[in-house]
């Protein structure tokens, strides 16, 4: 089971066990208590895993219950559809044919579950209402802050004049309001949060604006936190206690007839309406002001403009080796030897221009000096690179963990699919329509290495490189490469 995803099967569970074609199963095969006592065990289990979910990547002892919690809930989703196919069998064809292995299995699950809800881990999760704005911890704690040394950025120096030239020519046109709102839009990765800081700390901007602020906003968009994260970046300090009207009415205070850039980094909301309460709050001040937003959702950007978004883009090539050159080697000095630099220009081909991506690979390979130890990345680390290093993949995870449960599944079930296979859209919508997902209207795409990190150990593509692996006991979804010469295997 995909990661995230397990309380969408759970809900689905408590509703199948809930329909009248489950109670009248029960019914006919006396297991209608058995059906209910089940039914209550999901409610309750259900009210903890998002919790559980935050509390995955810092808790092993959560990490492993979930685990098992996950794999039980599987059994029953495929148990409970068994009951179903009989059921249905029942009908073509009369008779009672349930057999004694299904109520084994059915005994089976409830003994595990029953193990399950008796771990002393359960009593450590707290329980809460299950919403979309219910995300893990790891990411509400998210900080940014607004320096950077400038040196130290590679490959920005035109967007970073380009988004000056924006912002002080804002005030142009006289018919506009007195602020301007300007995105900055793009993947994780990308330097979106850099880009703002350079701007940020640039003279041009220091000189023209007498108030700078900055905000990291995160997942959490709630207005009073941002009023008071706004006025402690003015004062160097909040008062403590204040309530939402009382720090309004300080904020605009201190805003009003000064020209101000204010920076909202890592913006995630998409209600228009808790925008609009922030926004409102803005405008009195003088010509010439401006929000600056940096956000990875186009549909964000477009309901916070006044501006046309700023796309950023990826970095060229000889900036991503520039990157990678000064981060892997001491001062950045370009090595002698002509392999290694051969391999840095396909490995930084590979990052698709993503500074995180090439600073993080850079951070791994500094100090390894060997052409041997490039070539040994380059064809055994690189590949597996997104599910084991620490600061690429929470950049990649937050998009996924954003997701409702049901588009989680959904977007695992994409490792099903070879590495860079261009995935045909209605065929995918008819596997997914088998998976019983529902789905809206997508285009062509691909999918990141990230959609075999999170489908974890349940899913394998069996091609040349699976011969010698050892297939995991949990695997439930199987790929076969039908370029492979399955012939040859020894499977």
């Amino acid at each position: 089971m995909a990661e995230g995803v397990v309380s969408n099967v759970v809900s689905s569970i408590i509703v199948k066990l809930g329909t009248q074609a489950f109670k009248e199963i029960g019914k006919f095969w006396g297991l209608k208590k058995e059906f209910e006592k089940l039914r209550k065990t999901m409610e309750v289990l259900v009210a903890v895993i998002f919790d559980a979910e935050a509390k995955r990547v810092s808790n092993n002892l959560v990490k492993v219950w979930l685990g098992r919690l996950e794999d039980a809930v599987e059994d029953i989703d495929n148990l409970l559809d068994e009951f179903q196919t009989e059921a249905w069998g029942r009908q073509l064809m009369p008779g009672n044919r349930m057999t004694k292995k299904m109520v084994r299995k059915l005994e089976k699950i409830r003994e595990t579950l029953k193990d399950i809800k008796e771990d002393s881990t359960l009593s450590s999760l707290i329980p809460v209402t299950l919403t979309q704005e219910t995300y893990s911890t790891e990411y509400i704690n998210r900080e940014t802050h607004s320096f950077v040394r400038g040196e130290e950025v590679i490959g920005r120096d035109d967007d970073k004049m380009k988004i000056i030239e924006l912002l002080l020519g804002c005030d142009s046109d006289q018919d506009k309001d007195n602020i301007s709102f300007l995105p900055i839009v793009g993947i994780g990765g990308l330097g979106k949060t850099t880009l703002a800081q350079l701007v940020f700390n640039h003279k041009m901007v220091e000189k023209r604006f007498e108030l700078q602020i900055w905000v990291c906003i995160s997942d959490v968009f709630d207005l009073k936190i941002i009023l008071e994260k706004m006025i402690k970046s003015i004062n160097g300090s909040v008062q403590q206690g204040l309530d939402l009207d009382q720090l309004q009415k300080s904020l605009r205070e201190k805003l009003s007839g000064k020209r101000y850039l204010l920076v909202l980094d890592d913006v995630w909301n998409e209600d228009r309406e808790k925008w609009l309460k922030l926004r409102t709050l803005l405008m009195d001040v003088s010509r010439g002001s401006a929000v600056l937003i940096t956000t990875r959702n186009m549909d964000i950007a477009q309901m916070m403009q006044t501006n046309k978004p700023y796309e950023l883009q990826g970095l060229d090539k000889n900036k991503s080796w520039s990157l990678l050159r000064k981060v892997a080697f001491e001062r950045g000095q370009k090595p002698h030897n002509s392999n290694i630099v051969r391999i840095g220009e396909e490995i930084v081909e590979m990052c698709k221009g993503v500074p995180l991506a090439i600073r993080t690979i850079g951070s791994i390979l500094y100090g390894n000096n060997l052409e041997r130890d490039w070539v040994s990345f380059k064809i055994n680390r690189l590949a597996k690179l997104t599910q084991n290093i620490n600061d690429l993949v929470p950049t990649l995870r937050m998009s996924y963990d954003c997701l409702a449960s049901h588009l989680k599944h959904c977007f695992a079930y994409c490792r099903s699919f070879l590495k860079d296979h261009v995935i045909d859209v209605q065929k995918l919508i008819k596997l997914w329509m088998v998976e019983k997902d529902d789905m809206g209207t997508i285009v062509t795409c691909k999918m990141h290495d990230l959609a075999i990190s999170v489908a974890g150990e349940h899913s394998i593509i069996i091609d040349k490189h699976t011969e010698n692996e050892i297939f995991h006991q949990k695997i439930r979804h199987i790929s076969l490469d039908t370029l492979f010469d399955h012939k040859s295997s020894k499977f």
